[in-house]
């Protein structure tokens, strides 16, 4: 969860979870949304169960990557990556090899076959941003799907669309 001074250093640029909204491509906020809430003419995010659930739960997710991955000691991610206007809070990364974003969501839809980077769009932007910053090639993004199944996506870096 990010701080309240976090928030306040993300309302002069875009984070990693804004980049969709910023292009326009984001099924939770769109374009003015997000410009409103730059101006500080809206508040920063809706707050409801699903937003809450995800955070609650980050930390299982995250130490169910672990027992996947013994080998890789993850550090929980340092205070707010920045570049330039860009910012990035990393969920974990192993420090110079790969960023870890955990998600949860409902169902399977829009998500492909375990192990791909056939992500939602607008996760898929998410982490190219977050690999842009932290400086890593792979990203991550273990799934905790309907509460009960887990499984995990690899997303590597593509510099075209970063």
């Amino acid at each position: 969860m990010l701080t309240e001074a976090q928030k306040a250093l993300r309302r002069t640029g875009v984070g990693a979870s804004e980049c969709a909204a910023a292009l326009g491509l984001s099924p939770y906020q769109t374009r003015f949304e997000l410009y409103q809430v730059k101006r500080g003419e809206a508040s920063e995010s809706s707050d409801n169960l699903a937003m809450r659930f995800g955070l609650a739960v980050e930390p299982f997710i995250l130490s169910e990557f672990q027992r996947a991955h013994p080998d890789d000691l993850l550090v929980v991610a340092p205070d707010t990556m920045r570049r330039g206007r860009l910012f990035a809070h990393l969920d974990a990364w192993l420090p110079g090899v790969l960023n870890v974003q955990a998600k949860t969501a409902r169902t399977r839809q829009g998500w492909g076959e375990s192990g791909s980077p056939d992500i939602p769009q607008h996760y898929l932007l998410q982490v190219q941003h977050e690999m842009l910053l932290a400086g890593v090639d792979v990203s991550f993004v273990p799934v905790l799907f309907g509460g009960a199944d887990y499984d995990e996506f690899v997303v590597e870096a593509d510099r075209e669309l970063q």
